[in-house]
């Protein structure tokens, strides 16, 4: 099963990171380079953590954990879309590369934190508090008065779109449905958490 799921992951990374296709726009559109990463976060993170073994999962109190990986995350996530170090990335191979390990590894480390056994209600406010940094981040795109990315000032021809536009729709795709996946695991744990606590209590 375990060699299932890294195989799916693999087939996922082959196609948004490796596909001509996918990296030629994504050198255009930064909406496209927007999709790209949330792939990484939201598709190949959460298959490599199921298929991770419980051994690699993080250790220590379960609240400091879970407050380390959601800042590191977050900081992978808000660090690399600063515009300085976006183009740095942008014009960069090697340094292009390190954005995405950082943001896969990080999420997959948060995912990790989510798929454990554990308080319910504590992994669903870890998974609140990540998909709130994500659609601020969204919001903050979305709503820029200017286009942030001089590596995408010319828009997306492609599609008709302005740069502005282009950052527009990249800050929508941000927050909207990473905001549902986010939620939907949330709501999840909640039911969990409301389920377990309903639970009769019984004498050991």
């Amino acid at each position: 099963m375990r060699r299932r799921v890294y195989a799916v992951a693999a087939l996922v990374v082959a196609v948004a990171g490796l596909s001509p296709v996918v990296h030629d726009a994504t050198h255009h559109s930064f909406a496209v380079h927007m999709i790209q990463h949330l792939v990484l976060v939201l598709v190949v993170a959460p298959l490599l953590a199921a298929g991770t073994t419980e051994a690699y999962a993080p250790r220590g109190r379960w609240a400091t954990a879970a407050v380390s990986v959601v800042l590191l995350h977050t900081i992978a996530m808000w660090g690399w879309h600063l515009p300085a170090l976006y183009e740095a990335a942008a014009a960069n191979d090697g340094l292009h590369v390190g954005e995405h390990v950082s943001f896969l590894g990080t999420a997959w480390i948060f995912w990790l934190l989510v798929l454990r056994d554990g308080d319910h209600l504590k992994r669903a406010g870890a998974v609140f508090a990540v998909g709130l940094q994500s659609a601020a981040l969204g919001a903050l795109l979305t709503f820029a008065s200017e286009p942030l990315y001089a590596s995408h000032a010319g828009g997306y021809p492609r599609w008709g779109l302005t740069a502005l536009e282009d950052q527009q729709l990249a800050g929508g795709i941000m927050w909207v449905p990473p905001g549902i996946v986010y939620l939907a695991v949330t709501l999840g744990l909640l039911r969990g958490w409301l389920k377990r606590s309903g639970e009769p209590v019984t004498d050991p």
